[in-house]
């Protein structure tokens, strides 16, 4: 469900604790809070000394932490959010990506433990080099930082999404420090339920900041690599001018105001063209990676003459390798064509050195075991990106838990030995036990609130329980006592009003949850001939009785209450025991025909007890009495004639 902006923000209760406030406190017996630094989404942040690093004599014991706000620490998707966070970026080992160390709970506290940077944001920068801006020469050591930070992202699976000036730290000794890497994906996917009033957030995307963001991103499609380098060209624009290259307008208002982004002065031709790439407004004139684009960042020019090295090198490569043909004995073209082959994969891409692994023969066991130490950590990122790409498919309500498994063994395989690996499988289980848990508490919520039927948002119990066999075919759904009481409640009342609609409903979420649990249950679905009958005269009573009357299934359907009927009249010895019987007859009036056969000898034998005992004198001869059989009598020749 929604949740208002409003109102959750207003929810705070007295007993929380203002995670703004918090200067001086020491967390988990470590890190003591020493200044409050900003605020931003979810979070506040902190300077933190770590008391036990400053103990031993470490010269810097300062750490940044980030603290979730009051009004998320009670919801534990909001937690998720925040550990989900600390778990990308610990994913994320690059010189030019903040460090992430841990993260943890205290009490109603939640945060992660980050490298302190001593610097400042790249919006300050941009505006204390106003209004020239920086050189070219300095701009361009900055950004190409940030784009190995990105390279490697998009490399494990990862796009940033907001990117900007805010998020890029430029530390005193000259070092780039990305951070807050996919976080705005999380945000955009729960920007409802977890809006903020901060400013960088407070708009209808929740997560992109418009100024940076790409028009597709804008316009809700999937993010690639292509948006994260738009938005580096606007910080890259800003560094060299201090001025935005749309004058901060979203890029898809920029389209329809037909703004275009001027010539730096200050660029050559060449370089102006690599920057104007990077903003082009449509991702169909865009580079579609950094790497690409970074290329041509990075390339210097050649003399003429450096060519001329290489060229002789080549020709005489030719020339010695003709030689080498012509002298060749047949053996030794065989093993140098396997020595190109190792040698191939070596160099390959890890996507075709895995295809390729599986053929290598015997002979090369060795040649094997050494190009997969080579490309370990290759092969192992690989892997990784693979499974946080599965993660966060947006195509399906969960992810494929047991292809990232897969994915783990296969990995494991190769690399038995490997943390990284053990880490990623645990945070793996992790979220299925936490999407599990979740469910299940969906459903146990539904049921206690006797919620069993099917609906049209796929929150209904089936849909619910179809996502647990996604997420664990091998679990089994228990429902709670006080779930089944409430259940068996509703069956028996049904049961007992010969409600047959009502055990209709009643009978999918049964045979799913209740099936060994509720023994009345198990006595119906024990006769098939009578869960057919409820069917069908379910059916008949949704046509609005349009169709022909099921007679058949409605005999099988209320034949115990009638041969109680029977039984009774033949046993009644008062015109009081009679009467009841009369009152229970006349309800069916209403939704059984009249020439229904068994309604008929109801009648009938209501009729001639009522005269029997009169003729017995076990009853009075009253006029009134008399009425009533003759009134049965009529009624049961009326259905008789029907029927024939």
């Amino acid at each position: 469900m929604v949740q208002d902006k409003t109102l959750l923000e207003s929810s705070s209760s007295k007993d929380e604790v203002d995670t703004a406030t918090l200067t001086g406190r020491i967390l988990k017996d470590r890190y003591e809070l020493e200044a409050h630094i900003g605020s931003g989404g979810m979070s506040d942040i902190y300077k933190a000394k770590d008391l036990l690093l400053s103990k031993a004599g470490v010269d810097d014991p300062y750490v940044a932490i980030k603290v979730l706000q009051p009004q998320y620490t009670k919801n534990k998707e909001a937690q998720q959010l925040l550990f989900r966070e600390a778990h990308k970026t610990m994913a994320l080992s690059h010189p030019n990506i903040i460090r992430v160390y841990d993260v943890d709970k205290e009490g109603k506290l939640c945060f992660i433990i980050m490298e302190w940077l001593d610097g400042e944001t790249l919006d300050q920068v941009i505006s204390r080099s106003k209004p020239k801006g920086l050189t070219y020469k300095g701009a361009e050591k900055i950004v190409s930082q940030v784009a190995n930070a990105l390279k490697f992202a998009h490399k494990n699976g990862i796009v940033h999404t907001d990117l900007k000036p805010a998020n890029i730290m430029h530390t005193r000794n000259g070092d780039i420090k990305v951070f807050d890497f996919g976080v705005a994906r999380v945000l955009q996917d729960h920007a409802d339920e977890f809006a903020s009033d901060n400013v960088e957030h407070n708009n209808a995307l929740s997560g992109y900041t418009p100024a940076y963001a790409s028009a597709e991103l804008l316009q809700g499609q999937q993010p690639s690599e292509s948006d994260d380098l738009f938005s580096l060209g606007c910080i890259f624009y800003e560094l060299l001018s201090s001025k935005h290259p749309y004058l901060r307008k979203p890029a898809d208002q920029a389209i329809t105001d037909k703004i275009t982004a001027k010539k730096l002065n200050k660029l050559s031709s060449k370089n102006w063209n690599m920057l104007r790439s990077a903003l082009a407004l449509s991702s169909n004139v865009r580079p579609q990676s950094i790497q690409q684009w970074q290329a041509k960042l990075t390339r210097k020019p050649f003399p003429v003459f450096s060519t001329v090295l290489p060229l002789l090198t080549v020709l005489g490569s030719v020339g010695y390798f003709y030689y080498m043909e012509n002298i060749m004995t047949k053996q030794q073209i065989t093993q140098q064509e396997h020595v190109s082959t190792v040698d191939s994969l070596a160099n390959s891409s890890v996507e075709v050195f895995m295809n390729s692994l599986a053929e290598l023969d015997v002979e090369t066991v060795t040649i094997k075991a050494g190009i997969l130490r080579q490309k370990r950590n290759e092969v192992i990122d690989y892997h990784i990106a693979k499974i946080n790409r599965i993660m966060q498919d947006p195509n399906s309500r969960y992810p494929d838990f047991y292809q990232m498994k897969a994915i783990i063994a296969e990995t494991e395989s190769l690399y038995p030995d490997s943390v990284k690996l053990a880490d990623i499988e645990h945070y793996v289980d992790s979220q299925r036990e936490s999407a599990r848990s979740i469910l299940v508490a969906n459903i146990e919520q539904r049921l206690l609130k006797a919620n069993y039927q099917p609906d049209s948002d796929g929150t209904d119990i089936f849909t619910l329980e179809q996502d647990i066999k996604q997420v664990d075919a091998e679990y089994k759904i228990e429902p709670s006592q006080q779930a089944i009481n409430l259940y068996q409640k509703q069956l028996k009342t049904a049961v007992r009003n010969y409600n047959y609609r009502q055990i209709d409903t009643l009978l999918a979420p049964g045979e799913l949850l209740f099936k060994s649990s509720v023994p009345e249950l198990e006595t119906i679905l024990a006769q098939p001939e009578l869960t057919s009958a409820i069917k069908e005269l379910t059916e008949y009573q949704a046509s609005e009785q349009t169709s022909e009357f099921p007679f058949d299934s409605a005999e099988i359907f209320y034949q115990d209450r009638f041969d109680y009927w029977t039984g009774a009249i033949k046993n009644a010895k008062s015109q009081k025991s009679l009467d009841r019987i009369y009152m229970q007859q006349i309800k069916y009036n209403q939704f059984l025909p009249v020439n229904f056969k068994p309604l008929i000898k109801l009648r009938r034998d209501l009729a001639n007890r009522y005269l029997k005992l009169i003729v017995t004198g076990k009853i009075k001869s009253d006029p009134r009495v008399i009425k009533k059989a003759e009134s049965l009598l009529t009624k049961a020749d009326k259905g008789q004639e029907t029927s024939a």
